[in-house]
Formats: C-alpha cells, structure tokens, sequence
C-alpha cells in the first residue's frame, strides 16, 4: 500500500515538474501561430520601408494635451512599415495629411511583436484625430489572459457623458495564473493633470512607451507652471520692466478705458511681461492695481505658493523640465537638480534634442527611476 502510494507521488510530482515545459512548448507554438498570421494579413499591403519613429509620427504636449502630428502622406489604403525603434510588424493609416507634419483627420499605427517568452504577441495600438488621441498596449499571456493599458484623450468641447474628466488612463492585469484581472482608472481633466496627479500610474505604463516613441518631451511641464517655479530667479528685460512699470501706473487712471486698455497691454506682453509683472514691488501698488495684476498674471499662475515651492525640488518635476522646449527652463531645471543631487549633471541644456533626451535616459538609469511593466 506505502508502496503503491509512494509511486502515485513520484508520478503526480514528474507531471508537475512537466507542467511548464508543456505550457512553454504551448505558448511557443501559439506564438508561432499568431505571428504567421500577422505577416500573411500585412502581405497585402504596399511596403513603405524602413523609416525611423519620427518619420511616422511625433508626439507634442500642447496647452496640456497629445497632439498627434505626421510626415508621411494620407491615402485611402493601409501601409507596411518596418519601425526602427518598434521591432515587429506595423502598419499604418493616414487620411487626410499631405505628409508635412501636420495633424491628420485620422490616424493609426498598429504595431505587432512576438519576441516576448512570456506572451504569446504584444500590440501597440496608437489613433489619432484633431480631437482624440488613444494609445493602447497588450500582452496576450499564456492562458488567454492579457496583461493591458491605455490611454485615451478627448479634446471635444462637449464633456464625453457629462463628465468633465477629458484624460482616461486604464491599467488592467491578472491578479493570478488564470486569475482574475484586477483594474486601475486614473481621469484627469488634461494630460498635463493626469502626469502631476498619477506620477506612479504614469511612470509604470506611459513613461516607458513614450521613451520608445521618442515622445517624452510630452512629459514637459507647461510655461505657466514652469515660470511660476522658476521665475523669481530670472532677469526680466530692463526695457520691459520701465515699459510694464509704465503700464501699471496706468492702471490707477480714473478712466476706465485707459484702465482697461492698460490690461490688455500687459496681458499682451505676454510671458515676458508676466516675469516682470511677478517681479514688481507690491507694496507701493493701490487695492485696484494688485487686483487688476493679479487678473493679468493668473494664467501664469496656475499653482498655489506652496505647490510652485514644493516643485521647485521635486526631482520628478525638474527631470521633465529637461525635455522643455524653452532653453531658460531647461537652464534652471538642471541647475536645481544639481544642487538637490549634489553632483555635476552630464546635461547640456543648450544640445540638440536628440542629444538631450539621451542625456536625461541616462539621469533617470543613474537614479534607477522606476519604469517597467507592462510597457513592453
């Protein structure tokens, strides 16, 4: 009887220890499968060649959100593409573009890859239009499950539903081997908004693909927020400053017309106008002319006090601000970081894109920032 037990264990503990192989030996051939499948589909289609990511799309954050912007031309068939920086099979789909890096009426790129050990295929899925931006990326794993996340835009004036959050970030993995999959919803009322509110969220899923996509500079904090952080260690142009002083006095007439003239002047000057507007001595201004400032100053003012001194050392926030459009930002950003670090950045802000953003990959490798699954 212990005998005949001892043998249904042995038997019971080899058919264990055969489990993975065969679910490996599975998975391959499934991959294997699906693979042929995607070239045979993409055969029909004209063969673009080999082109680099930025020749396909570029990505840009304006006034808080994804702008999705193309230099190859629309047609009214799909394409394939061999990505430099996206191994795979891609295709894409352009409509209405005449391929000088304008926002097209549609857009698509899909993108296929079967060199995962652990998924049977991965999928990049990226849509575009004037008002909408989705981004979306999967794992197809070994028992059917997908491991999954995605992003969705929508500029329409009209709030989708009723409701005012325009940014939606869907995460969704399986909790367990053939378990359920458990969800994440990150809303936010911009892109911008989303990045400041779900900084874990986004460093897990978005951050990595973006990377891959040549689009971190989307990850840029705006102007306004920029200059409320780092403005009170700028210059404003002298000859600006008599002009906005000018100005301001003016604000004080009993006229209302040059009141309000004067405003309009200021607000026109713009972000310069602004610095040396946030520069001014306060406590020689009148009740009407710190109330008319402040009307001028508030889009350039979108953080309180506490939150434009919180970031001014937040490593996070400084690490995108080396992606900024704007030298000056950059120029302060690299400056605090270095002071917060205590060590001499290997960061030119006055380099070429291309070579600041290898620069900042290798920051964020020093610093070990975490950015990993399920991004591919």
């Amino acid at each position: 009887m212990f005998r005949l037990v001892g043998r249904c264990c042995w038997i019971l503990l080899l058919v264990v220890m055969a489990c993975p192989a065969w679910a490996q030996e599975d998975l391959t051939a499934r991959r294997k499968e699906a693979e042929a499948e995607a070239l045979a589909a993409a055969q029909g289609f004209r063969d673009l060649g080999r082109m680099s990511i930025g020749q396909v799309l570029q990505l840009t954050n304006e006034g808080g959100f994804i702008r999705l912007r193309t230099s190859l031309p629309g047609g009214s068939v799909q394409y394939r593409v061999t990505i430099d920086e996206l191994p795979g099979i891609s295709t894409v789909h352009v409509i209405g573009a005449t391929g000088k890096g304008e926002t097209p009426s549609f857009f698509s790129l899909i993108n296929r890859r079967f060199d995962d050990p652990s998924a049977v295929s991965v999928l990049l899925n990226i849509t575009a239009s004037p008002t909408q931006v989705h981004i979306s990326f999967g794992r197809q794993l070994a028992y059917g499950q997908y491991e999954s996340w995605s992003l969705t835009q929508n500029r329409e004036d009209e709030p989708v539903l009723g409701s005012v959050f325009r940014v939606r970030l869907n995460i969704d993995h399986p909790l367990s081997p053939r378990g359920p999959t458990h969800t994440r919803l990150a809303v936010a009322t911009s892109f911008s908004d989303l990045v400041a509110s779900y900084a874990d969220e986004v460093d897990e899923c978005l951050r990595p693909m973006l990377r891959r996509l040549k689009a971190e500079a989307v990850f840029a904090p705006d102007l306004n927020t920029a200059m409320q952080v780092f403005g009170p260690t700028w210059k404003p142009d002298p000859r600006l400053v008599e002009q906005v002083a000018a100005l301001v006095a003016q604000l004080e007439d009993d006229s209302y017309q040059r009141r309000s003239e004067a405003a309009q002047r200021l607000a026109a000057l713009k972000e310069d106008g602004a610095l040396a507007l946030m520069q001014l001595d306060r406590s020689v201004l009148t009740a009407q002319q710190k109330a008319l400032v402040d009307s001028v100053l508030a889009p350039w003012q979108p953080l309180t006090p506490r939150q434009a001194r919180q970031l001014a050392t937040d490593e996070r926030f400084l690490i995108d601000c080396l992606y900024s459009e704007h030298p000056r930002v950059r120029a302060s950003a690299a400056d605090a970081l270095q002071r917060k670090l205590g060590r001499k950045l290997a960061y030119d802000p006055e380099a070429s894109a291309e070579a600041r953003a290898a620069a900042v990959d290798d920051l964020r490798t020093m610093l070990q920032t975490p950015a990993t699954r399920p991004a591919g």
